[in-house]
């Protein structure tokens, strides 16, 4: 009604604004009252205990305003609004909207960091989290902010970055960028009520021509000669300034362009291609058989036609060196490698990573969402993601699922089940006697009927592996096992590791500080503790164990002599 008035709208939620000059509230008064006419003429309810009116009031000389009444109630005055998920004062001060968007921002960013998740997981979840509530709506309140809230907000970009162990935008910096990208928007849309306070300047280039001409005619009108000639008729130069950089170093076959996002470069005809950006870096070296791709996630190469594989990643580092038989995979947090002819198989990750290394049944898939493949024709999937891993390595028999908050096998027909989760974990191996359940604080297991039990917590593990003589207890500060008929006793602890492999003639012992080992033929044991690796060395016999304080290997002694190498 009023071009003083303005009615915003977003989803069930209405906003009037209002001018009032010189305390004439009538246009402002009747706008409110058309609204609610309007509300009833379109069945339509305003709750009058949700609406709320604020006033914004720089006079000296303040009085108090009469309130707004709306079917006969009146609306409650208030000294500050949520609006849109800014909190604004009546003094239009911004310290009530900082302390409430600064308050637990970053506990789940250490909660996540104490789970050794690398530093592109922490910095995606910072940016969705953390940095997109500290600048919502930035470009509105961040210039009229005191020092003091743009202190306490860059204060917690500084914590997130000692956790996060990167660096990160500083919130000055996102705000400056936030202005100059409205301010191209508002400019590029004439059909934006802000569009008429921007005036584009007059190009400097063409100012300096029009100055110049006039120079050179002035200079012409004094000498008595021929008007010189204008400069845009001769030729011209340019500057344009680009956000990238260009070189063509050999006639039509070397080309190199960098950007902020990209670097790509072809450096031989039609063979050698390298792409390089913010987020990946691709290689082609040879034609159509090595290829390279590096990703902020991933990092892929094949070296060798159709022989070797190598994949590495943020949360692994796995390689098939050899055809069929060599196969390594680490971690962030681990090193397994079997190395046996075909019979290879391999689980790690941060959370899981499973991959089976048989000739023509070599499946792996990895991914940090997600990575599905089908490698053999209609028998073998696999599919692995954060959430979920699931794989079928047999023909309608095996099935496996992983996940993170989950984990269910089925190993044989209708006989093998095993279901985890996040607060248990029920399988059952044989019909009616294997059961086993896990939680976040135990893990139970019978393997044998009325014999195995084995019983895992957060605190301690405990296993029976064979019918009352083999004992295993690992705890967060202890390790103790026997792996032989009361011979073999071992136990670690965070400063200690003691093992007695053989019946009473090797003994082992290492520490934080110290290495101790007894090496007979043939029976080799290495054990090492936080900063130690336990390894049985017999041909043959492959046994492997790692966890997230150890490394246990097992070498084949028959195979192909390596000769030492040099850190």
């Amino acid at each position: 009604m009023h071009s003083s008035n303005h009615i915003i709208k977003f989803a069930d939620d209405t906003t009037v604004v209002g001018l009032i000059n010189k305390d004439n509230e009538s246009a402002y008064r009747e706008e409110v009252q058309e609204l609610v006419s309007w509300c009833k003429v379109n069945n339509l309810y305003l709750n009058v205990d949700k609406t709320k009116e604020m006033v914004v009031d720089f006079r000296r000389a303040r009085r108090d305003n009469s309130p707004l009444a709306i079917n006969g109630s009146s609306v409650e005055i208030i000294k500050n609004i949520k609006f849109l998920g800014v909190h604004i004062a009546e003094n239009l001060t911004w310290t009530l909207n900082t302390s409430s968007i600064t308050q637990q921002r970053l506990y789940f960013l250490r909660k996540l960091r104490e789970a050794h998740l690398p530093s592109p997981i922490l910095t995606t979840f910072y940016r969705g989290t953390v940095e997109s509530i500290l600048s919502s709506c930035i470009i509105t309140w961040f210039g009229n902010c005191t020092t003091f809230d743009r202190k306490t907000l860059q204060r917690i970009v500084r914590t997130a970055e000692k956790i996060i162990e990167v660096s990160l935008p500083s919130i000055t910096n996102i705000y400056i960028t936030r202005c100059i990208w409205k301010a191209t928007n508002i400019v590029k849309d004439p059909t934006h009520p802000s569009h008429e306070l921007f005036t584009l300047l007059p190009s400097g280039r063409r100012l300096t021509l029009e100055q110049a001409e006039k120079e050179l005619a002035r200079i012409g009108r004094k000498w008595g000669t021929e008007k010189a000639e204008p400069l845009h008729q001769r030729s011209t130069w340019s500057r344009v300034r680009t956000e990238h950089n260009c070189t063509e170093h050999t006639p039509s076959k070397t080309h190199e362009c960098r950007g902020l996002m990209h670097d790509c470069t072809e450096r031989t005809p039609s063979k050698t291609h390298e792409c390089r950006g913010l987020m990946h870096d691709c290689t082609e070296h040879t034609p159509s058989k090595t290829h390279e791709c590096r990703g902020l996630m991933h990092d892929c190469t094949e070296r060798t036609p159709s022989k070797t594989h190598e994949c590495r990643g943020l949360m692994h580092d796995c390689t098939e060196r050899t055809p069929s038989k060599t196969h390594e995979c680490r971690g962030l947090m681990h090193d397994c490698t079997e190395r046996t002819p075909s019979k290879t198989h391999e689980c790690r990750g941060l959370m899981h990573d499973c991959t089976e290394r048989t000739p023509s049944k070599t499946h792996e898939c990895r991914g940090l969402m997600h990575d599905c493949t089908e490698r053999t024709p209609s028998k073998t999937h696999e599919c692995r993601g954060l959430m979920h891993d699931c794989t079928e390595r047999t023909p309608s028999k095996t099935h496996e699922c992983r996940g993170l908050m989950h984990d269910c096998t089925e190993r044989t027909p209708s006989k093998t089940h095993e279901c985890r989760g996040l607060m248990h974990d029920c399988t059952e191996r044989t019909p009616s006697k294997t059961h086993e359940c896990r939680g976040l604080m135990h893990d139970c297991t019978e393997r044998t009927p009325s014999k195995t039990h084995e019983c895992r917590g957060l605190m301690h593990d405990c296993t029976e592996r064979t019918p009352s003589k083999t004992h295993e207890c690992r705890g967060l500060m202890h390790d103790c096992t026997e792996r032989t008929p009361s011979k073999t006793h071992e136990c670690r602890g965070l400063t200690h590791n003691c093992t007695e492999r053989t019946p009473s003639k090797t003994h082992e012992c290492r520490g934080l500080t110290h290495n101790c080992t007894e090496r007979t033929p043939s029976k080799t044991h290495e054990c090492r503790g936080l900063t130690h690796n336990c390894t049985e060395r017999t041909p043959s016999k492959t046994h492997e164990c790692r966890g997230l304080m150890h490394d246990c290997t097992e070498h084949i002694q028959w195979h192909a002599f390596l000769p030492p190498t040099h850190s």
